[in-house]
């Protein structure tokens, strides 16, 4: 990986973005952005809404129902998911380790689709995840009534997203087509596939029960998870509830994860800019085992590794 900046003052990680090109040096933007200001709980909820949110259509719901692991392995879905994740973000989208990861993606949906056959045909769900994956931080800041992401990092978001669409195929090997031009019109495009009335179905609400049982027994006390369903279901936004057949939050549950949000975005624009990357920090309990070999040798796998056993949630 290339070598990290050294950190100089204050709000060093700011500064350093300012003098950084979002045309060209846009995945460094994104590593940097990810290493320092991300972590796997953020990544889990990014993780749950996204895999919800391309659930919506039928084919979605079905093939994610076929495979099993969302309902009967949860934890290791999310650790097979947080390998893609981290290589996106730690290389650039041209590197081998990125070719190699969005090769074995390939490789994966072509395999479902043997034996649900369409269900990976559908060129704007591969848009979809892509999108969501730029937008969604930048998504859930407005939620709490921040302005969301500054123009450069938006256009660094949108090149990265866009320049890893190039590595990924349609089911039958077709080229994602039809990307965004701009960030804002990735946003719209989100924001229209969420709203769509799509058909209720059995596999996509059992499918998106799963995804947040996985997230509250990852990262609550069993105590406590009903926090952490009511902190999805805010997330979650109000149509997809919908389609998925899932509750409302309490309101008054909604309006604490909206102002606890808004104080911990707040908080990180106020504070100094952390000097540690997420991966030279202390190994996690509940460190997916792509974070922790990164840990401790200072390489991910080339693949998703064998799962270790969590402290919390299991599978």
């Amino acid at each position: 990986m290339k070598a990290l900046p050294r950190p100089r003052g204050y709000k060093w990680l700011d500064r350093h973005i300012d003098r950084l090109d979002p045309e060209t040096d846009y995945h460094e933007i994104v590593r940097l952005t990810a290493v320092f200001r991300l972590n796997e709980f953020l990544l889990n909820i990014g993780y749950v809404v996204n895999f919800m949110d391309v659930t919506m259509p039928t084919h979605g719901g079905d093939a994610l129902i076929f495979g099993g692991k969302v309902v009967h392995q949860p934890q290791r879905r999310f650790e097979d998911s947080a390998y893609f994740l981290w290589t996106w973000y730690l290389y650039p989208p041209d590197s081998e380790p990125v070719k190699r990861s969005m090769d074995l993606l390939n490789r994966i949906h072509g395999a479902v689709a043997k034996g649900i056959p369409g269900a990976f045909a559908h060129n704007e769900d591969y848009v979809q995840g892509l999108c969501l994956l730029a937008v969604l931080p930048h998504r859930l800041q407005q939620l709490c009534g921040l302005p969301g992401y500054p123009e450069r990092v938006q256009v660094a978001y949108h090149n990265w997203a866009r320049a890893l669409s190039e590595h990924v195929t349609v089911e039958g090997g077709a080229a994602v087509r039809d990307f965004p031009e701009d960030f804002y019109q990735m946003v719209n495009f989100a924001d229209e596939y969420d709203a769509r009335q799509w058909p209720r179905t059995r596999n996509g609400h059992t499918a998106s029960d799963a995804f947040i049982r996985q997230f509250c027994e990852r990262w609550f006390p069993r105590p406590l998870r009903g926090v952490g369903r009511t902190l999805m279901l805010t997330v979650i936004p109000e149509n997809m509830r919908r389609v998925q057949q899932l509750e409302d939050p309490h309101p008054l549950g909604q309006l604490l994860v909206k102002l606890g949000m808004r104080a911990m975005f707040t908080l990180q624009g106020l504070m100094p800019d952390p000097r540690t990357p997420v991966y030279r920090r202390k190994v996690g309990r509940s460190d997916s085992p792509s974070m922790r070999q990164l840990k401790e040798t200072g390489e991910l796998p080339s693949g998703p590794p064998r799962r270790r056993p969590t402290a919390k949630g299991g599978s």
